[in-house]
């Protein structure tokens, strides 16, 4: 389905169609695990080094972090600036390729300098997501996108509760910690791990 295909179901939607929801969640509804990186030092390194060896480090970031998208069974949304959001068909596939990823990052990272190290924050969601393959809606989405880019520290993966709790045994290794916030309006709930 198309972009064009929703935009018609919500015009529908706007003009009181009350069954227009219902083909809207039927058609481009899917329960996904959806992941959000983001990288750490933007502001650092660019007034550091510059925006060109920032970009250096966006194109290493994904080079290191692609590949664990695939290897898990997830798909590749979008790759915007120095973030990259995926979807996997469950908790399970991208917790894997979370962890792929930071530990690519850390093994890139030996013997280079601070400012030279990709370093990443990652937020995973999982639930009912509206999907046009270019691009995805959703509640755990939102939330993910609030875990990864503005909570985690480098080194982190924050899971929101329905993505924590069908990876929990995986978790405990990690020594989970459970938290609970007020952010934009939001009360949050989230399960922090630290890699590093």
């Amino acid at each position: 389905m198309s972009w064009d295909d929703l935009v018609h179901d919500l015009e529908e939607l706007d003009t009181g169609d009350a069954e227009a929801e219902s083909r809207i969640r039927a058609r481009f509804e899917q329960e996904h695990a959806v992941l959000v990186l983001d990288m750490s030092g933007f502001s650092r390194i660019t007034q550091k080094r510059g925006i060109v060896a920032f970009l250096a480090l966006i194109q290493r970031m994904r080079t290191l972090c692609g590949p664990h998208i695939r290897g898990a069974g997830g798909r590749l949304v979008k790759a915007e600036a120095d973030n990259l959001l995926a979807v996997f068909p469950d908790p399970d596939a991208a917790l894997t390729a979370a962890l792929g990823m930071h530990t690519a990052c850390g093994e890139d990272a030996v013997d280079r300098e601070r400012d030279d190290q990709v370093r990443v924050c990652i937020g995973i969601g999982y639930g009912p997501l509206i999907d046009i393959h270019h691009d995805i809606f959703g509640d755990e989405l939102n939330l993910a996108s609030k875990l990864g880019e503005d909570l985690a520290d480098p080194g982190e993966i924050l899971l929101t509760p329905s993505a924590a709790k069908p990876v929990e045994s995986r978790l405990e290794p990690f020594e989970p910690e459970s938290h609970i916030l007020e952010l934009s309006g939001l009360r949050l709930s989230y399960w922090r791990i630290s890699v590093d």
